[in-house]
């Protein structure tokens, strides 16, 4: 394509923000940037005598930018015969794939040197590279700016939202569930997404995750993108740069093999208290609490793992990744530590110098623990103090639910999602797991949250509420639901397991995360629930009982409950709200590969 395809430097300057093309073939500029006024919502504003299309992006001056065209000019779709292409852009999970061209001849050359692993044919049968948005993402040299109406313009009309709420207690009439009921739903409701490799090119129409729904600036570079899915769902997090350091010299201490309690176990109960409060006075503190906490809040964001199908390696593995990353966050070594043993004379004249390997044997008791915790909050939420229920209505409402998630069809786990999200019992359980402040968690001195430590991982690039997290507690909300059924009638034990309700909840809300306009109630929870502050909730404790007000003269109840306050973002910054000035960003957080081998008896 010639220079004069192509506005100059200086009109781009002047030109609408972000940059948005205009593929013009009848014109000797096939290539017009469509200019927007200050008084103008978008570009598109004025263009009021035919429908645009995205017909791809465009690759210049380290911008990538939109590309659309007129209805009338589509015929033949002549962009691929007077426009140059470098390659394929996929976006999203490679489920939405546009072609990518260059302005001139050597505009898309640094597009070019960036490697890719995937090609795909061109409309000529010849193999061009196609790459990933995360690929270009990672050179920090180029902005990405997503098209501003991926279905075209003016936006399609969508029909309401499906999801209708039904009166509060009237159960669905469809079938209860069996356990071959994974099996035989329609493959278009729950199933996840295809893989990679069975994608087909009749998606390449699609990009349901640009579409700016969730009211953001349609600039994005990558300091403003990090959050990734086959939807906008948070498997796009991992767009974010996260280091992987090569462990060669990895100290025999830190091999974790069985679920031995070795010297910890040799201990009484008096002497463990004592150590403890010893470990607590010493430095080690600081580290085994971020260690406990990272190990935690990645379980419930879902970073490497999830709380419902870990086993006792997994465990052992991810705590001693979380330690790694905790003594890199306080910038210390494992050999410095070693250093800094606690010491500790007991009565009986036995010592015991003690790190690691003795710490570590509590700390693989978290996971449990916390679910135990969660699960008599849960039990707690799930009650009239919340007005999640009447009095003696638990075992009606929790069937209404459980009957919504087991029943194989999309449409009604999708009203379960919305319906659960609005409801008080899950912002009881957000703040208990995530965004309770800690004492001394920021630097020892200081508060912090669990959500500090995984902000982009929990306040998505669409500064909501992400995916995994919402899937995670609501899987537990419906596995304490099912063991209230069970508490209520022994012999109802025919429903599925965690892991296989989470599978559900994350496939069902890819479409609420894509189109969050068909979900209002699901989008305004999702936006507002990351201002949960302590006014916000009930604050219920173990004893399944809300706090005691500070003067303790009785327990919240719902009057004390003020709605969340929000305000606005900066999208630079992907700090959870409300954060008092400690957070641990994704590209801070380092990550070790370790072998396997390291965690198994016979590795």
């Amino acid at each position: 394509m010639s220079q004069s395809a192509i506005k100059s430097t200086n009109l781009i300057a002047t030109a609408s923000m972000p940059p948005v093309w205009l593929y013009q073939p009848q014109r000797p500029e096939i290539l017009q940037q469509l200019v927007q006024l200050s008084h103008e919502e978008h570009a598109f504003v004025a263009l009021t005598n035919e429908p645009y299309d995205l017909i791809g992006y465009l690759a210049d001056s380290y911008l990538v930018s939109s590309i659309y065209c007129a209805r009338s000019h589509q015929q033949g779709q002549t962009w691929f015969d007077r426009l140059d292409q470098v390659g394929w852009l996929a976006i999203g999970d490679t489920d939405h794939l546009h072609p990518l061209f260059k302005a001139t001849p050597a505009g898309g050359d640094y597009i070019s040197v960036i490697s890719s692993v995937y090609c795909r044919a061109s409309v000529r049968g010849g193999a061009l590279p196609m790459w990933l948005l995360q690929d270009l993402l990672n050179e920090k040299s180029i902005q990405f700016h997503p098209a501003p109406f991926p279905f075209g313009y003016p936006p399609p009309a969508y029909p309401p939202a499906t999801a209708t709420v039904q009166p509060m207690y009237m159960v669905p009439a469809f079938a209860p569930w069996t356990s071959s009921a994974v099996a035989t739903c329609p493959s278009d409701t729950l199933q996840p997404p295809a893989p990679f490799d069975a994608m087909s090119t009749s998606n390449m129409e699609l990009n349901d995750i640009d579409y700016n729904y969730w009211g953001l600036s349609t600039v994005a570079s990558v300091s403003g993108i990090g959050e990734p899915t086959g939807s906008i769902s948070d498997e796009l997090l991992n767009e974010a740069p996260i280091g992987e350091l090569a462990f060669t010299n990895f100290h025999p201490d830190l091999r974790w093999t069985t679920s031995d309690s070795g010297k910890w176990g040799d201990l009484t109960k008096a002497q463990r208290v004592i150590l403890t409060t010893e470990m607590n006075k010493s430095f080690w503190w600081r580290i085994v609490t971020l260690t406990r906490f990272l190990f935690l809040g990645g379980l419930w964001v879902g970073e490497d793992l999830h709380p419902f199908s870990t086993t006792a390696m997994d465990v052992r593995c991810s705590l001693t990744n979380c330690f790694l990353t905790a003594l890199d966050m306080v910038n210390k070594t494992y050999q410095q530590m070693l250093e800094q043993p606690v010491h500790v004379t007991f009565a009986t004249g036995q010592s015991i110098d003690a790190g690691w390997p003795i710490f570590h044997v509590n700390l693989s008791k978290s996971l449990d623990n916390a679910k135990s915790d969660l699960k008599k909050v849960a039990r707690g939420a799930m009650s009239p103090l919340t007005n999640f229920c009447a009095q003696g209505g638990i075992q009606e409402r929790v069937t209404y639910f459980v009957l919504l998630l087991e029943s194989g069809d999309s449409l009604q786990v999708q009203r379960a999602i919305q319906e659960l999200t609005v409801e008080q019992a899950f912002r009881e359980l957000l703040w208990t797991s995530l965004l309770q402040p800690i004492k001394r968690l920021a630097d020892g001195h200081q508060r912090g949250r669990i959500a500090d430590l995984y902000p982009e991982e929990i306040f998505s690039r669409y500064k909501c509420l992400a995916q995994k997290p919402v899937c995670n507690l609501l899987t537990f909300i419906y596995h304490t639901m099912i063991s209230v059924l069970g508490d209520l009638n022994p012999n109802n034990t025919d429903h599925l397991r965690p892991e296989d309700m989470r599978d559900i909840l994350m496939s069902a809300s890819n479409e609420m995360y894509e189109k969050p306009h068909l979900f209002p109630q699901f989008t305004e929870a999702v936006k507002t629930l990351p201002f949960l502050r302590g006014c916000n909730v009930l604050s219920i404790c173990k004893a399944q009982l809300p706090m005691f007000l500070p003067d303790r003269s009785r327990r919240r109840n719902m009057t004390d409950v003020m709605d969340i306050e929000t305000h606005p973002v900066d999208e630079a910054f992907d700090d959870v709200p409300n954060n008092e000035g400690f957070s641990s960003t994704m590209s801070l957080r380092y990550v070790w590969d370790l072998p396997v081998s390291y965690f198994t008896k016979h590795g």
